[in-house]
């Protein structure tokens, strides 16, 4: 496609202007397509630096350090983003590849999670049988 091509005007537009805050808004999310996490993260970093007011900063942070595996640091970027534009986030979570990064998976071990679920089940059993008797 036309991705490469456009990260590249992006990034000269960036070069160019570095206070054009539209152009790393498309430069981050046009890289987290490409998953260029690191970049992405770079060029939302600014963003959120011109425009610390702004949803779309934080939006893009969280996906892109979800893309680098950060997922406690996308959460608090996501929770963010949603305090300060809901419809952002729900129109940006339309797009297959922001949603699937914008899910940010909880840190909890699965091993974990059955071990507590397992010891919670045994605790009620033997309650129950204890009452029983």
């Amino acid at each position: 496609g036309q991705l490469p091509e456009a990260i590249a005007l992006l990034r000269e537009a960036v070069s160019l202007d570095p206070e054009q805050v539209e152009s790393y808004f498309w430069l981050s999310y046009f890289l987290l397509h490409r998953e260029g996490y690191g970049e992405a993260l770079t060029a939302a970093d600014r963003l959120a630096q011109l425009a610390p007011a702004a949803a779309e900063g934080h939006l893009l942070r969280a996906a892109a350090l979800q893309g680098l595996k950060r997922s406690a640091e996308a959460r608090v970027e996501n929770e963010l983003a949603r305090r300060q534009d809901q419809a952002l986030v729900e129109r940006l979570s339309s797009d297959p590849v922001m949603a699937r990064l914008l899910q940010v998976s909880p840190q909890r071990n699965i091993g974990v999670r059955i071990r507590q679920t397992l010891t919670r089940y045994w605790n009620r059993r033997r309650h129950t049988i204890e009452h029983e008797s």
